[in-house]
């Protein structure tokens, strides 16, 4: 019996009737009874800049952060002949490109290096990760590299490899805790010829192996930790992220079963200092033979694990798993019954949960975005009433979703559109983007601000670039600042220099009250025009969301005053 509790028990409505808004639907059907109104300044974004990183060669975005001063940093892969590079980009806030670095495993012998994570630390310097080939003919190594806050061009402050001495090992993803130590996770290939989970400790500060991480044996050596679930099957880490306590918590896959190929979702917790195993669980929820994954991890403040797969069966289903701290199962949902894929979890700071994909709505043949929002401690038990699926003994827990949500591009004919990536902002409206076919045969960046109480639509903006003709935009990350600032990259295809790393910032003002991108006369003459009545008949004005338009909410406009996007935001 697990010491922590899962939540209180409610039970599952119906979850027939599902809604499709399309990029001109604003209205749905609210799940609660309490009432929100789009507020134009939270709930909006304007463009403030737009990049391309235009090489002669295909370049392609995985990952991207941002620092506390608001700079933007792209870790990717740039392409060339078919060698590669780990390319590594810094903006500034303006969008002016402050240094390019790329990074290659053997610049004598140029061979692949891929770049797949990045993570930026309090004090502004970045650190990546990937696969690196550093001899040729001996396959790839996991790469870490750390440039410093105030790097311009050069030598990287370090470079840490790992080679399991067998094959390809590949770096995917990479965290931070608050003592600047830093976790990376991934796949490294076996003595056996199968691949094994590694998970290394760094020491931020010389990319040292952490010694808090003592040699168990000649596979687990000083700051490594291998996990196998199965010696005859495959196993990997996609996804890392760091608790409360500053454990790390890895998801990805694992094979157990060889013949059929079955894989199921792995969660894997360490403890942060000693590195053993905190707990590991495979989850699979269907008894059909599946290639199943967790792609993306999150925490909460009370260190719940929330895990976000992809069931690829002959139904292929996205699915949530919530985990107590000591690895219990709380719950899990497929949140659309259909195909479905979920992308990214991430936890907010009001005590919700919120995981983003795509499915194929009922009664429809082609994708679009889907978004599910929970509370991390509603939970149901029976019978899930759609699905006719029994709660086994011991029960597995059926998640409530407040709501949840497809959203349909508007796209003619088979237009497709897949989310790829979210935020949520300290409001609760989620941001979320991706990649969505338009009406002219072209992919764009298409990203949706969603009401926090029922998924409605409050803002969208569809990114084309500067490009002309059948051209592929496709939004693969967002980041947030801490002023709500979106930064989204993704790859744009240019007609002479093939695939470009592509980066957009949007810019959201506290106290642009008429959302035309400037804090102004204006906004100040609106708040005052509304200044003493109650929420009820200014609710856009509250910024402060007290129930009243006052002081307050003119300071916040005073203080933002002449600011603009673009430059000072």
């Amino acid at each position: 019996m697990s010491q922590y509790a899962c939540g209180s028990v409610v039970y599952r409505c119906s979850r027939g009737g599902r809604i499709v808004l399309t990029a001109s639907t604003f209205a749905v059907s609210l799940v609660f009874a309490w009432t929100q109104s789009c507020n134009p300044p939270t709930a909006s974004a304007r463009f403030a800049w737009d990049k391309t990183d235009a090489t002669a060669y295909n370049d392609l975005a995985a990952k991207a952060a941002v620092d506390s001063q608001r700079n933007v940093y792209i870790v990717g892969t740039d392409v060339k002949d078919g060698e590669s590079d780990i390319v590594v980009t810094k903006y500034d806030k303006a969008g002016t490109q402050q240094w390019r670095a790329a990074f290659n495993g053997n610049s004598s012998n140029p061979g692949v290096d891929k770049g797949y994570g990045i993570a930026v630390d309090g004090l502004g310097a970045v650190y990546v990760c990937g696969a690196a080939t550093r001899s040729s003919g001996i396959g790839l190594d996991y790469v870490v590299v750390k440039y410093p806050y105030n790097y311009q061009s050069g030598n990287p402050a370090w470079v840490r490899y790992f080679d399991g001495g067998h094959g390809d090992d590949e770096a995917r993803a990479i965290a931070l805790d608050s003592q600047q130590n830093v976790y990376v996770t991934g796949r490294s290939l076996a003595s056996n010829d199968k691949f094994d989970v590694i998970t290394l400790r760094l020491n931020g500060n010389d990319g040292e192996f952490s010694n808090t991480w003592a040699e168990l044996n000649e596979n687990n050596p000083v700051g490594t930790r291998r996990y196998n679930n199965n010696a005859s099957g495959h196993d990997e880490g996609l996804s890392i992220t760091v608790d409360a306590d500053g454990d790390p918590i890895l998801t990805g896959r694992a094979q157990i079963s060889v013949s059929p190929s079955n894989y199921d979702v792995l969660t894997v917790k360490y403890v942060g200092d000693g590195g053993s195993v905190d707990f590991a669980e495979v989850f699979d929820a269907s008894s059909s033979t599946t290639d199943s994954a967790g792609v993306s991890v999150t925490t909460d403040p009370s260190k719940n694990v929330y895990v976000a797969g992809r069931f690829a069966g002959q139904n292929s289903t996205g699915a949530l798993i919530k985990y107590l701290p000591d690895g219990t199962l709380c719950w899990y949902d497929d949140p659309y019954i259909g195909k479905s894929e979920l992308e990214q979890v991430v936890y907010d700071s009001n005590g919700f949960v919120v995981a983003a994909g795509y499915c194929v709505p009922q009664g429809e043949d082609k994708e679009a975005y889907f978004v599910a929002k929970y509370h991390r401690n509603f939970r149901a038990t029976g019978v899930d009433p759609e699905n006719e699926r029994s709660i086994a003994d011991p029960p597995q827990l059926i998640a409530l979703p407040i709501w949840e949500n497809a959203y349909d591009g508007g796209g003619d004919g088979d237009a497709k559109d897949f989310a790829r990536s979210l935020a949520v902002d300290s409001h609760g409206y989620i941001f979320v983007t991706g990649e969505s076919d338009g009406n002219e045969g072209e992919e764009d960046f298409w990203t949706l601000s969603l009401r926090p109480n029922d998924g409605a639509i409050c803002w969208q903006a569809r990114y084309k670039g500067n490009l002309t003709g059948d051209d592929i935009e496709k939004g693969v990350w967002m980041a947030m600042d801490s002023g709500g600032n979106l930064a989204i990259v993704g790859t744009a295809t240019g007609a002479e220099t093939g695939t470009d790393i592509a980066v957009i910032r949007y810019c959201r003002l506290p106290g642009d009250v008429n959302s035309d991108g400037v804090v102004d006369d204006t906004d100040l003459a609106i708040v005052l025009e509304c200044f003493g009545n109650s929420a009820d008949a200014c609710s856009t004005l509250d910024l402060d969301r007290s129930g009243t338009v006052d002081d307050p909410d003119l300071a916040i406009v005073l203080e933002n005053f002449g600011k603009y996007c673009g430059t000072d935001w």
